[in-house]
């Protein structure tokens, strides 16, 4: 089963008129636990109209970076279209 944490955007970046990348703060309490190499995938986790959204994305930061997601606007994708228009 996976575990979810609360993380805090730090920045979100405009990289072209359908895609944004996140920075992303997970706290140092979770810093443990957020060990990574560039090409590996985080799920994230939103209610979005009441329905519980889950879509993974790949992180796009190097491991002595702050952890970072590219997301894509996708065509009726309701994250990606969340995360690109509401965040």
């Amino acid at each position: 089963m996976a575990n979810f944490f609360s993380v805090k955007v730090n920045e979100i970046h405009k990289q072209t008129h359908d895609s944004v990348s996140l920075s992303l703060d997970v706290g140092n309490e979770n810093l443990n636990k957020f060990k990574f190499v560039p090409g590996q995938y985080i799920t994230i986790r939103a209610n979005i109209n009441n329905e519980d959204c889950r879509r993974s994305y790949s992180i796009c930061s190097s491991t002595n970076e702050i952890l970072k997601v590219a997301v894509k606007k996708v065509y009726k994708g309701k994250m990606s279209t969340y995360i690109n228009e509401n965040l």
